[in-house]
């Protein structure tokens, strides 16, 4: 799920200044953004980005996602920039089972309190169907 607090438009400003330097890298946001009028901030910061000629083509929208696993596969990285507290993030856990490098946002606890959670739940994925 997007929101404000998840500091998504923040990632995206940044990305615009490093677009230039690194002309080879994409952004992919994943979360919902529905016709919900609870998601209307989502939906003008998406608008607002793909109508901007340094962002269209370098940032894509997923929306939500039954496997993340195949987005995080194809990843260099994963970026949680969150400006609130999350207790446990479940995408730092997802990227962590997965192996991938991460980076979190103010709130340093989201990633510390996700790196407690214990390898075998990679193990535990790869047995029950996830590559």
């Amino acid at each position: 799920q997007l929101g404000a607090h998840k500091g998504i438009d923040r990632l995206i400003e940044a990305f615009r200044l490093i677009a230039p330097i690194y002309p080879q890298a994409r952004l992919t946001i994943i979360g919902r953004i529905s016709e919900w009028s609870g998601d209307e901030w989502e939906r003008a910061l998406r608008n607002q980005t793909i109508a901007d000629p340094v962002l269209a083509n370098r940032v894509t929208f997923i929306g939500e996602t039954e496997d993340i696993f195949v987005y995080l596969a194809s990843a260099a990285v994963l970026i949680v920039p969150s400006v609130w507290e999350e207790p446990l993030s479940n995408v730092v856990c997802e990227a962590k089972a997965a192996a991938l490098p991460h980076a979190c946002g103010q709130d340093r606890r989201t990633c510390r309190s996700a790196t407690r959670v214990p390898l075998r739940w990679r193990r535990n994925r790869r047995r029950h169907g996830g590559e």
